[in-house]
């Protein structure tokens, strides 16, 4: 059993740095404003697109952990998954609105089907009692990547216009080839060093690569699954719970940028500059809570990082003023590390070890379904009665969510 980090573990690290980035700054920072500011589009379209992406890998990601785990090819399925990212990511550059919707809705499918069949390979390259750390360092590198990345372009955008670039057209297309180049190469890494161990699995390969075909099969394996959840009740409470954070999460950081601009009336300089403070927070909180998970358990973190989030919500919903929005920021910089660092060890700790594949792939149908829901009925309400209208529905989904975690039990270390 592994006691020290290997290449392995960091390039599975390294891999988190590009995934933050695609999220934090293709989809949450430049994805809203160019389409909204450039390209005529809506914040209904916007939401539309992330929901029916997300609700295609709801339907698809059963099938492929199910799958990966009779075949044993997870890392040539992820690989497939994982390039597709960044050229998906150039078509959205494409200053044509169509174009530029579909291509993210590709790129989103890929990037998340992609993340499920990364988060199954952590128990094989974690050092043995320390993966709470190696989450929290993929989190805290992946902010830290962020950091640097809106670092260096509010840095150009001071040279091409003290700082106007930002709201330039050109230079936000460039931000995307920009985004999708950093992906590829970070992604290298993982998809050298990683390998699907197999042995038993190749000598009845052929008879399962039957079972594989038959769709029929694939759904029964579904169905034993949700069966065997029935018996794990914590499992259960679990996956309620981070269906509803989910809801709330993805909704409000889709929506942030836009946020700040409509109802703060901040430059998109300005915000760039807080975001880059909020990230930082978010760095020192995943270093932090990562040796904490390891010490106190993956529950009691996310319990606190929901409390936090339910202040956060609050605050926007009944504040307008520019410093007070600085510290529901940071706050949230410090509850997104608490509560992504604990989320994996989570699922480790809850799930059979035999069986992990299986499992984080259900997660990832849970975590779809609610990016599927969430940011539609929040871009909903914000059209019909504004945002404190849509907060309030995150606060209701987060209360929800905190009641679920708290009826977890552990009774394994993972």
């Amino acid at each position: 059993m592994m006691n020290k980090f290997t290449k392995q573990t960091w390039a599975w690290i390294v891999y988190d740095v590009a995934n933050a980035i695609f999220s934090a700054l293709a989809v949450g920072f430049i994805f809203p404003i160019y389409i909204q500011n450039f390209l005529g589009g809506s914040e209904f379209q916007i939401g539309l697109i992330v929901s029916i992406a997300l609700l295609l890998v709801a339907i698809t990601t059963p099938f492929l952990g199910a799958l990966t785990d009779i075949l044993g090819n997870r890392s040539r399925i992820h690989k497939i998954f994982a390039i597709l990212v960044p050229l998906f990511l150039l078509l959205v550059s494409i200053p044509v609105l169509p174009i530029s919707l579909i291509a993210m809705l590709f790129a989103l499918f890929c990037f998340h089907n992609a993340i499920a069949l990364y988060g199954a390979t952590m128990t094989s390259i974690a050092p043995h009692n320390k993966i709470g750390m190696v989450a929290g360092l993929g989190v805290s590198l992946g902010s830290l990547g962020t950091m640097v990345a809106i670092g260096i372009f509010y840095f150009i955008s001071l040279l091409f216009g003290n700082g106007n670039a930002w709201e330039n057209k050109d230079l936000l297309q460039m931000l995307f080839i920009v985004d999708a180049v950093l992906f590829f190469i970070l992604i290298i890494p993982y998809s050298i060093l990683i390998k699907d161990k197999i042995s038993l699995i190749r000598k009845i390969v052929w008879r399962e690569v039957k079972i594989c075909q038959s769709i029929k099969k694939v759904l029964l394996r579904l169905k034993a699954t949700i069966g065997e959840i029935k018996q794990n009740k914590s499992i259960g409470w679990f996956y309620i719970g981070e269906f509803f954070y989910n809801n709330s999460i993805i909704s409000l950081n889709l929506f942030l940028v836009l946020f700040a601009q409509q109802e703060l009336k901040l430059s998109l300089p300005a915000f760039g500059g807080m975001y880059i403070g909020f990230l930082f927070v978010g760095v020192i909180s995943s270093l932090i809570t990562g040796w904490i998970v390891d010490k106190v358990g993956p529950k009691r973190v996310q319990i606190t990082a929901l409390v936090f989030w339910l202040a956060i919500i609050i605050g926007l919903i009944f504040s307008r003023d520019v410093p007070i929005f600085i510290a529901l920021g940071t706050m949230g910089g410090i509850a997104t590390g608490m509560l992504v660092s604990a989320d994996r060890p989570m699922m480790v700790a809850l799930a059979p070890r035999e069986q992990i594949g299986k499992y984080f792939g259900f997660d990832e149908i849970v975590g779809r379904f609610s990016g599927s829901v969430g940011p539609f009925f929040y871009g909903l309400l914000i059209s019909l009665w504004g945002y404190s209208a849509g907060l309030f529905l995150l606060f209701v989904f987060m209360v929800l969510s905190l009641f679920f975690i708290g009826l977890i039990k552990i009774k394994k270390a993972y």
